[in-house]
């Protein structure tokens, strides 16, 4: 019995690791828009499997952070650098790749609560 419960501790252990790391990510997760000059309008950054992505309509790449808040841009050789406010809410993201410099602003999220609604044929699903 012991054991079990030690393996069950150890399972929920881990699992709260993983979590962890994946909400540090998401301080970087949104769409970073950028001048009306630039070549690429925005760019959303996500985190998919644990790794942080930039998708844009020039390409999409992973990010691997080298330092705080500062990530290579794989595919594009590039750097990109995450800003925060006084708050320390991550709010601009500059990049640098391909010999051009940009700097967009991380557009502000909308945030929607759901409600499930018990009925005679089940749940249904209200905003």
């Amino acid at each position: 019995m012991k054991k079990v419960f030690f393996m069950i501790t150890l399972f929920f252990a881990l699992g709260m690791q993983a979590n962890a790391q994946d909400s540090t990510l998401n301080h970087y997760v949104g769409r970073y828009t950028f001048s009306a000059e630039s070549p690429v309008p925005y760019v959303d950054v996500k985190v998919v499997d644990n790794i942080l992505m930039a998708e844009s309509a020039s390409g999409n790449s992973v990010l691997q952070r080298t330092e705080g808040d500062a990530f290579f841009v794989v595919e594009f050789n590039g750097v990109a650098l995450f800003l925060r406010n006084e708050n320390n809410k991550v709010v601009k993201l500059k990049l640098s790749v391909q010999g051009l410099e940009m700097e967009g602003t991380k557009e502000a999220v909308a945030i929607f609560t759901h409600k499930l609604i018990p009925c005679s044929i089940g749940l249904l699903h209200w905003n």
